[in-house]
């Protein structure tokens, strides 16, 4: 009994080292990377990923459980259509369905689709997927018009310079497919044209918050936008380096991007500005899904999942003055010694590249691990003031360090209870 006691709260320390970020990480239970995550409520959803595992929740991952192993091979992709019947597959010619929600999957089979990609069902009848063939011969989209019972090619690409990697339909006719070049569909599948997006750039992710208003991310970094279905798209400055691998919009303004070494960008205003929010790992996120305007959920590496309930706003952060100081600086925590909280003060001068600057600081250990990242976004000119509460740590000295273009700043702080 002790034993199960001291694990609870051990979980409980570990999950709540984050809570200064908007960005929460759960419990998964697992270390295998998971790769797409979808919810049908706020509280009730699944993520899937290597070793044909699902994991499900139903209280908004505060117990994630697993639900099934359907096979020994990769499950790349998850869609839901509501609460009872969804759809996933991988890496294999095996498709599994649920009409339960996931109280028992089905195994279906397509013979020509070996590697899925992608499935996108517009309702529980109506689907789309995209992949490839056996040895990755050949790629696919398929579509569906029986629930997956069969499959039939909507278009069919002999060619290896062209892969599919995203797809996206706002209702049963119109829907686009990106890879090393962008198709659309308005007639259901009868017909596919390319929409050129003025890039080179191979698509990791496409998603369309409105019928016109959509964009485009890729493993290059790179953003594109288009406000008119996709006939011409345009640039917008992600700043970031980093691979980005999945999308989700509420609206026309507000978006999440994820991407690798725990990059998570976020607009407020359509993409004009992407500002860094916190996840606190260096792990490649892999899917992103909002189940509401503010609570969304993330999923990557070694069983990573993380929850926010504001929209990932980093929290314990306020601006104390808006007079533009001449240069960076960091002040040194109070107070100090400190139990259980302490503030940390810094100054952001103005950039001559922008009107931002990206600021990073972290807490690390004695030992030089890294405890928790306070701030990783982009801030404007000023002074602010980070809260770091230590009640989830043991006594000792702590250093924290504050990072931004090339300055560098570290001090130390002491924890004593």
């Amino acid at each position: 009994m002790k034993i199960t006691i001291l694990f609870i709260l051990i979980l409980l320390i570990i999950s709540t080292s984050f809570s200064q970020n908007g960005w929460v990480q759960q419990q998964s239970g697992i270390t295998q990377p998971l790769t797409t995550v979808f919810f049908t409520t706020d509280n009730q959803g699944w993520a899937v990923g290597h070793s044909g595992r699902i994991l499900y929740t139903s209280n908004g991952g505060s117990n994630w459980i697993t639900q099934a192993v359907v096979s020994t091979a990769a499950l790349r992709t998850v869609h839901f259509v509501n609460s009872s019947t969804g759809f996933t597959a991988g890496s294999s010619n095996n498709f599994y369905k649920t009409t339960n929600g996931g109280i028992k999957w089905d195994t279906l089979t397509n013979g020509s689709l070996y590697n899925w990609v992608q499935l996108y069902f517009c309702t529980d009848i109506v689907g789309y997927a995209i992949g490839y063939g056996s040895s990755f011969n050949g790629r696919y989209i398929l579509k569906t018009i029986n629930g997956g019972n069969s499959w039939s090619n909507s278009l069919f690409v002999d060619s290896s310079n062209i892969g599919f990697s995203c797809l996206f339909f706002r209702d049963q006719n119109t829907g686009w497919v990106g890879g090393s070049l962008l198709l659309k569909t308005t007639n259901g599948g009868i017909n596919w044209f390319t929409q050129p997006t003025g890039s080179g750039d191979s698509w990791a992710t496409v998603f369309f918050a409105s019928q016109n208003t959509g964009w485009l991310a890729s493993g290059t970094s790179s953003i594109v936008k288009t406000t008119n279905g996709g006939n011409t798209w345009f640039p917008q400055n992600s700043g970031t380096n980093r691979s980005l691998n999945s999308s989700f919009f509420v609206n026309d303004n507000t978006g999440w991007i994820t991407g690798n070494n725990g990059t998570i960008l976020n607009t407020t205003n359509g993409g004009s500005n992407w500002n860094t929010q916190v996840s606190g790992v260096n792990a490649v996120l892999t899917s992103v899904y909002f189940a509401s305007v503010n609570t969304g959920y993330i999923v990557g590496d070694s069983g990573k999942i993380f929850k926010t309930t504001n929209g990932g706003i980093s929290i314990g952060i306020i601006q104390i003055s808006s007079e533009i100081p001449e240069k960076f600086s960091l002040s040194q925590n109070y107070p100090n010694p400190f139990n259980p909280q302490t503030k940390i003060k810094f100054d952001v001068p103005a950039n001559v590249k922008g009107q931002t600057s990206n600021v990073k600081l972290v807490i690390y250990d004695l030992l030089g691990r890294e405890v928790t990242t306070l701030v990783n976004e982009e801030l404007k000119p000023g002074t602010y003031e980070a809260d770091w509460d230590g009640s989830n740590f043991s006594s000792g000295v702590y250093f924290y360090k504050i990072i931004s273009g090339d300055f560098v700043e570290t001090k130390k702080m002491v924890l004593m209870k």
